[in-house]
């Protein structure tokens, strides 16, 4: 039986242009920054056994040429997805069928990757505190994910910053256990959606929440007002447009 190659191994079997589609990986648990940086790789990994993998943060990123068909990946394992494909500027691959039921932490996981706009509607994302730079970036993502259940959701900070096409209705997720919604909206300058069903009761930070949005002066009010009775944090500067 053929030695299990490690992590760091392949790795660097990867960097030297060598053939690694083919690998057994299936012992991994640990993916984390495995292509991290290496701006050539673009290898067809789409016949790899990840599905005892819990950690796939960073894997590609930095990777701006990457852009292979992992839609049969299963990740049912995955806890970490942070990073994962940040900054893969042509990376737009359909993963609307994986299972990320077990992700806590989504931090970054698109954030720049420019060309991306797939289907992630029917992604469980009910387990994560982390959605914060989750597609900070992604120019051209403009897709529903209005029956996301992010009740459990934490931090929100950016992530849909600069997201200049995004303009979906979010008004129906429970965001209730949010605290820092910072720059969440900033810059999506198709935006404009009310929001304002929103319990954001327990927020901490609106810091810039729809600076350079499209939303209305009559949305826009609505939401200052009823967001005002449900937090006194909120203040006219925070939501300057």
């Amino acid at each position: 039986m053929s030695r299990k190659l490690t992590k760091e191994e392949i790795r660097r079997m990867a960097l030297a242009g060598e053939d690694i589609t083919q690998l057994d990986v299936s012992h991994i648990k640990d993916f984390s920054g495995m292509f991290k940086g290496y701006t050539d790789f673009n290898q067809d990994l789409s016949k790899w056994d990840v599905s005892n993998g819990k950690n796939f943060s960073w894997m590609f990123a930095n990777c701006p040429n990457f852009n292979q068909n992992l839609s049969n990946w299963n990740v049912s394992n995955g806890e970490i997805f942070s990073w994962m494909f940040h900054g893969c500027a042509h990376f737009n691959q359909d993963l609307s069928n994986w299972d990320v039921s077990n992700g806590k932490d989504f931090m970054g996981m698109f954030a720049n990757c420019t060309n991306f706009n797939q289907d992630l509607s029917n992604w469980n994302v009910f387990n994560s505190e982390n959605f914060s730079w989750m597609f900070a970036n992604c120019t051209y993502f403009n897709q529903d994910l209005s029956k996301w259940d992010v009740s459990n959701g934490k931090d929100f900070t950016n992530i849909f910053a600069r997201c200049a096409h995004f303009n979906q209705d979010l008004s129906r997720w429970d965001v209730s256990n949010g605290r820092d919604f910072s720059w969440m909206f900033t810059g999506c300058t198709s935006f404009n959606q009310n929001l304002s069903k929103w319990d954001i009761s327990n927020g901490k930070d609106f810091e810039h929440i729809f600076k350079g949005t499209s939303i209305s002066k009559e949305v826009h009010q609505k939401l200052y007002f009823r967001w005002k009775l449900l937090n006194e944090k909120i203040t006219k500067e925070y939501f300057q447009l």
